[in-house]
């Protein structure tokens, strides 16, 4: 979460009420086991998808899924995080169907008041850079 009303944010629901502007009206009621939060959650979205993809690549782990599967396959990058490009791709799309950032009061690109370019995509790109492919 980035704000206080995502799910899990209920972990730290007094922190919300206390110190986010409106906290008693946008406070989450859903707990998690993990709370996960970031500036914006989407970069908390990559960063635990680039994760999975580091743990699902480590040779050491290997040998669970074939006990578990019966085989191993290699992960592909493209199949956890999408790539700068595609990110930028899909906001157009949906900014062209009429979806709109619900924080910024411009039509561009922009998650959570936060313009894509460069603020997102230099995000994104210091994610990606971590992962190497297995």
């Amino acid at each position: 979460g980035d704000g206080g009303n995502e799910v899990g944010m209920a972990v730290v629901h007094k922190k919300v009420v206390n110190h986010i502007v409106n906290g008693g009206v946008i406070a989450s009621a859903v707990h998690t086991d993990q709370l996960v939060t970031a500036g914006v959650s989407n970069w908390a979205g990559y960063a635990l998808a680039a994760a999975l993809f580091l743990l699902r690549s480590c040779p050491v782990h290997h040998r669970y899924q074939r006990h578990g599967v019966g085989h191993y396959e290699a992960p592909r990058k493209k199949d956890f995080v999408a790539d700068v490009e595609h990110e930028r791709s899909l906001l157009a799309f949906m900014n062209s169907v009429g979806f709109r950032d619900g924080v910024a009061p411009h039509q561009d690109l922009s998650v959570d008041g936060l313009f894509f370019d460069p603020v997102h995509a230099k995000k994104l790109n210091s994610i990606l850079e971590v992962i190497v492919e297995a």
